[in-house]
């Protein structure tokens, strides 16, 4: 219901109710869907005081913001700014007190507002207008032309004068729509296209630019043949790599392998002969043939002589006591 209540009691109850049916809905939609938000209110206007009406879905919410905003996420700073700017009308220009300040605002709207709308009828993501070469870039390019400019002068916005009055004036026309891109027709076209080659000729407006290659060859060129020349370098190692590859074959046909299979043959002869050197002991153990094994054993290992000669001292005694008793029987 729109109405203008008349106190402040009466205001400030219908701000509360309105608030707490909000946060109702709000809620409930967080149950039913899932979802989390936030809301600020704040007056604007001077007649009417009321303190910050700040709202978090979740209080959870509200510590990430201060978290993850860098300059700091600070509700009561942010609701005084945007009440100060509600009660200004939400007129930016209100809060810039110098008219080079105003004027630059005012021109970099107007130049935002054009490229927009260059972009919006040319479909084109890419589109910047060039108010320099304008006939040869925007008109004959893209068949379209610019009607109801205001300002005086024709020329880019930064170059425009510093004084507000034009400057609203031409951001007024932008904005309801006065001044705005139109598409050319045919003969249009064609008629501007003539009128600008006669200004080419005598000289009245700037041609393109030549290309400082002009008549050579293009980079575009340079570049595809020296990709053309990496390819062909590629080709020729493949080239190799498949002949050595068919050298390999033919030798492994003919059998001319011989170099790797000496290379075999040398590598696994020693383990061959460590093989055998350790079997043949075993072999001479069993053809009585076991002298380098006990010679070597015996170089080896000292004190197995001198327990066998201990043992046959042991023994020598008994054996010269029995032999004389037989001698007397």
């Amino acid at each position: 219901m729109v109405g203008l209540r008349l106190n402040q009691r009466g205001r400030t109850q219908d701000v509360n109710n309105v608030c707490k049916k909000i946060e109702d809905l709000l809620h409930g939609l967080k149950c039913r869907v899932g979802v989390e938000g936030f809301f600020c209110l704040v007056c604007n206007t001077t007649d009417f005081h009321m303190p910050l009406r700040w709202y978090f879905s979740s209080q959870e919410l509200n510590k990430y913001l201060r978290g993850a905003i860098k300059k700091g996420w600070d509700p009561a700073n942010i609701g005084a700014l945007a009440e100060a700017f509600a009660v200004a009308s939400c007129d930016f220009m209100s809060f810039l007190r110098t008219s080079k300040s105003k004027a630059d605002w005012l021109k970099g709207e107007i130049r935002d507002k054009i490229n927009t709308m260059l972009v919006e009828i040319t479909r084109n993501s890419k589109a910047v207008m060039n108010y320099v070469n304008y006939e040869r870039d925007i008109v004959l390019k893209y068949g379209i032309t610019l009607q109801g400019w205001t300002h005086e002068k024709w020329a880019n916005p930064s170059d425009l004068s510093t004084s507000p009055p034009p400057l609203r004036t031409l951001l007024a026309a932008l904005e309801s729509g006065t001044c705005k891109f139109e598409q050319l027709t045919s003969e249009e076209l064609k008629k501007r296209t003539e009128e600008y080659d006669q200004k080419v000729a005598a000289g009245e407006a700037v041609a393109r630019k030549k290309r400082k290659d002009t008549g050579g060859k293009h980079a575009g060129m340079r570049r595809k043949h020296r990709a053309e020349a990496e390819d062909a370098d590629a080709d020729m190692e493949d080239d190799d790599d498949d002949e050595v590859n068919e050298e390999e074959v033919l030798s492994a046909c003919t059998g001319e392998k011989r170099p790797s299979d000496d290379a075999n043959t040398s590598e696994q002869r020693p383990s061959d002969d460590a093989n055998t050197g350790e079997q043949r002991p075993s072999n001479d153990m069993n053809t009585g043939e076991k002298r380098p094994s006990d010679d070597a054993n015996a170089g080896s290992s000292k004190r197995r002589p001198s327990k066998r000669r201990h043992k046959t001292s042991s023994h020598t005694p008994k054996s010269a006591e029995t032999i004389p008793s037989d001698v007397d029987d």
